[in-house]
């Protein structure tokens, strides 16, 4: 007797107080099947019709299990949803998605896909998640552009403290401390780089 994809080969006993049959699939393949699940319809194959379903489903596009998709529902979830971990630090603070983004297509259209070694960085950290204020930032410029990093400007230029401190030749460690003394850095910098 057939039961959708099911030919029904013979009873097998019982299973967790279930009967069983015995089933040989379209497909190929036997199986063991609770009787009451083959009898009123709610299995229909040994599981590959739903396989096949899903298979034929139209996809939107294709990359749920990729790095960019991950890293677009994280910035979703940090600035949306107040059971997160890091919304404290994102929603609550006012960092926002644009509406753009809120579809995974546009993300990827103005993104592109995130480069091995990178991940998403806000060029402004005041301003949200939108085209124009994101970029893939590998780890160095991703710990330069924080809330507590420090910038300095001298004669137009605007660097963090660890960018000047390489460039003049000190350790970051020496700058800090001198800020803490209250020295003026932007006169600290300009002074070493003259000497």
């Amino acid at each position: 007797m057939n039961y959708g994809r099911l030919t029904v080969l013979g009873e097998r006993g019982q299973r967790g107080g279930h009967r069983l049959l015995l089933v040989r699939c379209a497909c190929g393949s036997e199986k063991e099947i609770d009787k009451q699940s083959v009898l009123t319809g709610r299995t229909k194959s040994c599981g590959c019709l739903n396989a096949q379903v899903r298979r034929s489903k139209p996809r939107k596009h294709g990359m749920c299990r990729t790095r960019t998709y991950n890293v677009w529902m994280h910035i979703l979830r940090r600035c949306q949803n107040l059971k997160c971990f890091a919304y404290r630090w994102y929603g609550a603070r006012g960092i926002k998605v644009c509406e753009r983004w809120g579809k995974f297509e546009n993300f990827l259209a103005d993104m592109g896909e995130c480069p091995p070694g990178r991940s998403i960085d806000r060029i402004d950290n005041d301003k949200g998640y939108e085209p124009g204020n994101c970029r893939w930032a590998n780890r160095g410029e991703q710990a330069r552009n924080t809330r507590r990093t420090i910038f300095i400007t001298v004669d137009g230029e605007r660097l963090c403290v660890k960018d000047w401190a390489d460039r003049i030749g000190v350790k970051a460690s020496a700058m800090y401390a001198a800020r803490q003394r209250g020295v003026n850095l932007a006169k600290y910098i300009t002074e070493r780089a003259s000497a």
